[in-house]
């Protein structure tokens, strides 16, 4: 999940660049799926990883299992 202020449209590729706790920098191209405005002229979208690496995609996992409590 993103939150902006931008309107972006459904099916746009962005660059995404962040970190997890205890991981590397992770860069990654990623498409918006879904949006959701707020109302406060920000939005929120879904966004699907398009490009993403092995070591990146273990890392989201992990980071997400721990998140969730599910193994």
């Amino acid at each position: 999940m993103i939150e902006t202020d931008k309107v972006l449209e459904k099916g746009t590729i962005i660059s995404c660049s962040f970190f997890l706790p205890n991981s590397e920098r992770i860069v990654t191209d990623a498409e918006i799926m879904r949006a959701v405005p707020l109302g406060n002229k920000t939005f929120q979208y879904g966004a699907r990883f398009t490009k993403i690496d092995a070591p990146a995609r273990s890392a989201i996992d992990t980071f997400v299992s721990n998140a969730t409590g599910k193994k």
